[in-house]
């Protein structure tokens, strides 16, 4: 029913379609109605991307736990404090400097002439309150701008749909974000991290040497628990289809009959 998912060990999309393997009369179906075909993938995609962006909210894709975010992601602290941070005009724009660059309120690199810096400011996280110095947010499930990217891309009369982070649709950049957030990474706590952290207003340890981010290869997942779900949908979209398709014909032809005379 479904090909086999691209884009490496950590997958973005998944591909909708009638696969070499499929059952003899599935084929037939689509070979002799390709028209009723299409109009099924697309339905399954269709409902496929939905379930999976549910799924993916409630940390369960394809029946499978994945692990949860940190108290700091679901409070946007970081993403938070850099939009506090940069210098903005009346419309919201970031104003740059001569040479091209943003200018940050506090700088958080040791290099250059920014020594002296606002360390571990009053910033603190809080259920229900800010996420940095003077910010207010809100609580985010897991993934939940990635969840939003979620889609499917089908052109009129392929029998092919994919679902999931597609780039020709969402960017490279949506693409590229979820191939991170599903593969994981483990990242060494700099001492400009460090500082970074501390003006956003995350005291880290000093025995914290790493910031690991596990893997949650939500499509994969997906595909493996929903792939004979996708498939039912499939096959009961395609018969309807099918039925319509010959109802009409009937008609069509009874006309013609009735037109002629002989009838």
């Amino acid at each position: 029913m479904a090909d086999t998912m691209r884009n490496g060990a950590a997958r973005t999309v998944f591909d909708v379609r009638v696969y070499g393997n499929a059952p003899a009369d599935f084929r037939a179906l689509a070979y002799f109605y390709p028209d009723a075909m299409a109009k099924a993938v697309r339905y399954t995609a269709y409902k496929a991307q939905y379930l999976l962006k549910a799924e993916m909210l409630q940390r369960i894709p394809g029946g499978r736990k994945i692990d949860d975010i940190s108290q700091i992601q679901k409070w946007r602290v970081l993403d938070a404090f850099n939009r506090a941070n940069y210098v903005t005009d009346r419309y919201g724009r970031k104003v740059r400097d001569a040479s091209g660059h943003s200018i940050r309120r506090y700088s958080y690199w040791r290099r250059g002439r920014h020594t002296n810096l606002p360390f571990y400011m009053n910033a603190f996280i809080s259920k229900g309150r800010g996420l940095a110095y003077r910010m207010n947010g809100t609580n985010w499930p897991i993934g939940g701008k990635l969840a939003q990217l979620i889609t499917y891309r089908h052109r009129k009369g392929s029998l092919t749909a994919t679902v999931g982070w597609d780039r020709f649709t969402k960017g490279v950049a949506a693409a590229r974000m979820a191939m991170l957030w599903q593969k994981g990474q483990t990242r060494i706590v700099t001492p400009d991290m460090r500082r970074f952290f501390a003006l956003a207003g995350v005291l880290l340890s000093k025995h914290k040497t790493h910031i690991i981010q596990p893997a949650r290869p939500v499509i994969r997942y997906f595909f493996e628990g929903r792939k004979k779900w996708m498939a039912k949908m499939m096959w009961e979209k395609m018969h309807e289809k099918v039925n319509e398709a010959a109802a009409k014909t009937m008609r069509m032809n009874a006309h013609k009959l009735v037109r002629g005379g002989f009838l």
